[in-house]
Parts: structure tokens; sequence; C-alpha cells
């Protein structure tokens, strides 16, 4: 894990990031247009940031971290998948990011990610991120943003429950 999060850090655009590598869900550059997506935690706070640059990114959503649906990793399988998904309107924002992780000693592990935008339940854009600049590392920040919220997750049900129930 540390040798895939490390490569991740050297092909990520650490300037144009905002938020730091540990507290980002997903950080790239759009292979198709060049812009690009982020999605940091910090705190409670879940940021979703798209442009030509995300210091001044053409959107920017943020919700609570409550508020955001997200898919954690079931543990199954080499490649870890993990999804999240921000409203704005009749929008719908869904990023997901994968680490591909390596099957022998000199292999590296390969990061991957995206989002799909959905207007009114019909998908209307999928934009796929560049390999060679995508930050995918994986991190526990919106799990425990999620459980600091008072939420855990049941994998059982798929879904985020309160933490005093059963």
């Amino acid at each position: 894990m540390i040798r895939s999060l490390a490569l991740c850090l050297v092909l990520a655009p650490p300037a144009l990031a905002q938020c730091p590598a540990e507290q980002a869900f997903l950080s790239c550059q759009i292979g198709a247009n060049g812009k690009w997506l982020e999605v940091c935690v910090a705190g409670s706070r879940v940021d979703y940031r798209y442009g030509d640059t995300l210091w001044s990114p053409e959107l920017h959503l943020s919700d609570h971290a409550a508020q955001v649906d997200y898919r954690p990793w079931s543990g199954v399988g080499r490649t870890i998948f993990e999804e999240v998904r921000f409203i704005n309107g009749s929008y719908e924002y869904r990023v997901h990011g994968a680490l591909e992780r390596a099957l022998t000693a000199g292999q590296t592990d390969r990061a991957s990610g995206g989002v799909e935008v959905y207007k009114g339940g019909a998908r209307i854009a999928a934009l796929d991120c560049a390999p060679q600049a995508t930050l995918f590392g994986w991190s526990t920040a919106l799990s425990d943003a999620k459980w600091a919220a008072g939420l855990k997750w049941n994998p059982g049900t798929g879904t985020w429950q309160p933490r005093g129930g059963n």
C-alpha cells in the first residue's frame, strides 16, 4: 500500500490539487478535455471541484459527509473500487476511484478514476481520468468523516446507518 500511494503521489499533479493527498478521495486530470477533477475531505465537509484549475473551478459542490452517498470498497478482489455521489439540483455526479493492485513484485499498482454525470436519472457524460495524472490513494478520510458524523457502514445492506443501532 505504501508503495502504491507513493507511486500515485508521484503521478499526481500536486501544484493543481487543493487538498493534501491524505484528504483526497480522487484528484486527476481528465484525459478527454484536460480539465481537473478533485474530491476532497476536509473535516466534516466533502468537496467536489471540476474545471480548468482547481483554485477557481467551473463547478464546486460542498456537502456534509453525512449527506454524500459514499460506497466504500467491499474488500473483495484485487481492484479497490469506491464511489461517492453529489447531487446538484437535477444533476448527479458519480465520482469513482480505483486502485488495481500489482500481482507480482516488480509491477506497480495502477490508479484510475473518473466521473459520470446524470441529469434526471439519464447519464449525459462519462469522463475518465488520464492514467498518468491520477491520485487515488485509497485513504480512510471519507469513512472517518462518515464515522465522525455518527454513521457506520453496514456491508450486509450496503448502506450507512446510525452507529447507535444494530
